[in-house]
């Protein structure tokens, strides 16, 4: 996940040391890593996920595969994107 940019080096270390809280699965990790960077964490499973359409044709579809990004909504001028990938901003910047 480090080489992935996916996780930081020192958060790896953290969590394979078990220097979090009831880290006891995935989920538990992205939620403490959520918390630790200040970034909303959202399961997304297929039921509670409503994607807008409209918002994800405004994107090139290579991009969002290339860099794993899925646009889910806009709230306020903003656009709501999910992604695993916390640290690998440069798809978010294209």
């Amino acid at each position: 996940m480090v080489q992935a940019k996916q996780l930081s080096a020192l958060d790896a270390e953290t969590l394979a040391n078990g220097g979090t809280p009831s880290v006891q699965s995935e989920e538990d990790a992205l939620r403490w890593l959520a918390e630790e960077y200040g970034v909303p964490f959202e399961p997304l499973e297929e039921e509670n996920v409503e994607i807008e359409r409209e918002l994800l044709g405004r994107f090139p579809a290579r991009v969002l595969s290339k860099e794993g990004l899925l646009p889910l909504r806009e709230v306020d001028g903003s656009v709501e994107i999910a992604t695993s990938r916390l640290f690998a901003t440069q798809g978010l910047d294209t």
